[in-house]
């Protein structure tokens, strides 16, 4: 919330809390490769879970094209005519086929 919307300036002070940070030098090195460690996880599962989504998302498209028995350039053809052409699209590319009863 800006200054100049605040009632009283103690009152935007009450709403955001200043972090406190260790004085020692050796703590606040702990707590940066603490932070910088768990940042690093978060990165990778989000990595992670952008994978899976795209998966997901190639796996309906091919599930999409066999219920309306499509080849994947007929869909491609199909959403350039409802959608306009794009210069870099990217091809329809092949759902990996997981084994059966294996599920993510």
């Amino acid at each position: 919330m800006p200054l100049a919307d605040c009632p009283s300036s103690r009152e935007c002070r009450r709403s955001e809390p200043k972090k406190r940070y260790p004085a020692d030098r050796i703590k606040l090195h702990a707590l940066l490769d603490k932070k910088e460690n768990e940042l690093r996880r978060l990165t990778e599962e989000v990595n992670q879970l952008r994978a899976r989504v795209k998966e997901a998302d190639r796996t309906a498209i091919n599930a999409t094209c066999e219920l309306y028995a499509l080849t994947p350039e007929m869909l491609s053809a199909f959403l350039r005519t409802k959608f306009g052409t794009q210069d870099n699209a990217p091809e329809i590319p092949a759902a990996s086929q997981l084994p059966e009863g294996e599920n993510e």
